[in-house]
């Protein structure tokens, strides 16, 4: 049986599944994420073959009201109900899973799946732009911690909240330790074992070592309404401040993100849109790169202020619509994307 989600993933034009891989590229391996939560573990057919037992008093919904009434339930209770038989597993996979599986597998990897409902979370997956302040980039990245869209700097700058650190990190900027926390004012998650990105500023989760990390936008908060208890400030000062908050290239953002498409409609008619960089840029960028590399030197081009952070390319990114219209503007090509 394919994986949850090959189906909708299989429509994607060339350019498209190129552009995922780029984006890809600066978070956790999908392969790793489909390993720690499989979903189904192959067990269930989803897709075929018509369900031997019903939902009850639900059947007499349609699909659309079914969704309606199952939205109201958090992500985990949502996904247990999946299990009691193929016809609720047919109801959610249309609902979410065949559209954003991996989603549901880091929120329920990190063990924040209780935290919100789907309603909340299809929500975000119907917005297209960043979370972050005053920033318009389209948002390829969902954060299933703070249930936020994210776009990583894809698209331009970004000034997002910070992203979670560990003990350690939040002992060093603000001298805080383990008794410093309540959870009650604390969120947190376990982060997934593994390598956080390919490419520049990536980042390696162990098994063996200790993988909580902490929101630190309540850490901020719980300072300065004084729930908190402050110690000396070592805060780095290489890095300009903003409160008691420390401003960097911020990779951790990525430990909770995953790429999630953006949905219209609703049933089954509900249809999943990714964006897609300019492939003209992307080859032109990539030959630059390869060139820098040779010459033994980073240049300023090279941290990019348009895909991922540290980024090894700068290409347009958008809409399949407004590439096509970039590369027409721009580069002067005429073949629409989808046609690559």
């Amino acid at each position: 049986m394919a994986p949850a989600g090959s189906k909708n993933l299989s429509s994607l034009t060339p350019q498209q599944r190129s552009t995922l891989q780029v984006l890809n590229n600066y978070i956790l391996d999908p392969n790793i994420l489909r390993a720690n939560c499989p979903l189904d573990y192959g067990r269930h057919n989803t897709t075929s073959g018509k369900p031997k037992t019903g939902l009850g008093a639900l059947d007499k919904l349609p699909l659309e009201l079914q969704h309606e009434v199952l939205a109201y339930i958090d992500l985990q209770s949502l996904v247990t109900f999946r299990r009691v038989g193929r016809k609720a597993g047919q109801v959610v996979d249309s609902m979410i899973i065949t559209h954003a599986p991996n989603t549901i597998r880091l929120a329920l990897s990190i063990h924040t799946a209780d935290l919100f409902t789907a309603a909340q979370l299809l929500s975000k997956l119907r917005q297209r732009v960043c979370d972050g302040a005053a920033c318009a980039n389209l948002a390829p990245y969902l954060d299933v911690f703070t249930l936020s869209r994210r776009c990583l700097t894809v698209g331009g700058p970004c000034d997002a909240a910070p992203g979670p650190r560990n003990l350690a990190q939040l002992n060093t900027h603000f001298g805080l330790a383990e008794p410093d926390f309540p959870a009650a004012l604390v969120p947190r998650f376990q982060a997934v074992p593994g390598v956080y990105g390919t490419r520049w500023n990536s980042i390696r989760v162990y098994a063996n070592a200790p993988r909580t990390y902490y929101a630190s936008t309540a850490v901020h908060g719980g300072i300065n309404a004084g729930k908190i208890p402050p110690r000396e400030s070592r805060t780095s000062l290489r890095q300009p401040m903003r409160g008691a908050v420390w401003i960097e290239d911020d990779a951790y953002c990525k430990l909770s993100v995953v790429v999630a498409p953006w949905l219209d409609g609703g049933g089954e008619g509900r249809e999943a849109e990714y964006g897609a960089f300019c492939n003209v840029c992307l080859e032109t960028e990539t030959r630059e790169c390869e060139k820098a590399l040779r010459r033994g030197g980073h240049g300023e081009w090279m941290l990019g202020d348009w895909v991922g952070v540290r980024a090894p390319v700068r290409a347009w990114f958008g809409t399949v619509e407004s590439v096509d219209e970039h590369r027409r503007r721009v580069h002067s090509v005429e073949w629409p994307l989808g046609l690559w």
